[in-house]
């Protein structure tokens, strides 16, 4: 995971770096899906991430639940316990999965793998096929 005085730092960095961009909590991407990119960074194991993890820091916040689970013990006993709910988003439609990947490429910039314009652009190519 990444420290959270670290994480606003390089927010800011990237915020004043890509000035064109409009920075609201809808379009920052979770601090979950960083942490995905930081933690590929650290261990370099590769995995796909579908454009529905891809939440705004919004969807994060709201999305924070703790859903109620019961277990047992080592002696039998029940235990209530609660489980965190992983954050999720649609990308069904077009602009959907555009503001997704959009935020794909803000977390992967934020964490280092790649710079925003070479993600960026990859998602551009991507979509001019789409719409052809």
């Amino acid at each position: 995971k990444l420290a959270t005085p670290e994480r606003v730092a390089r927010q800011k960095e990237q915020q004043e770096r890509l000035g064109g961009l409009v920075f609201t909590p809808e379009t920052i991407p979770a601090n979950h899906l960083v942490d995905l990119y930081v933690e590929m960074g650290e261990t370099g194991i590769l995995s796909y991430i579908k454009p529905e993890q891809c939440c705004s820091r919004a969807q994060e916040v709201h999305a924070i639940k703790k859903d109620p689970t019961v277990s047992t013990d080592s002696s039998g006993m029940l235990k209530l316990g609660t489980k965190a709910s992983e954050p999720s988003c649609e990308a069904n439609t077009e602009l959907k999965l555009r503001s997704a990947l959009q935020r794909r490429n803000l977390a992967i910039d934020l964490a280092g793998l790649m710079s925003f314009d070479v993600a960026e652009g990859w998602t551009q190519l991507l979509f001019s096929h789409l719409l052809r």
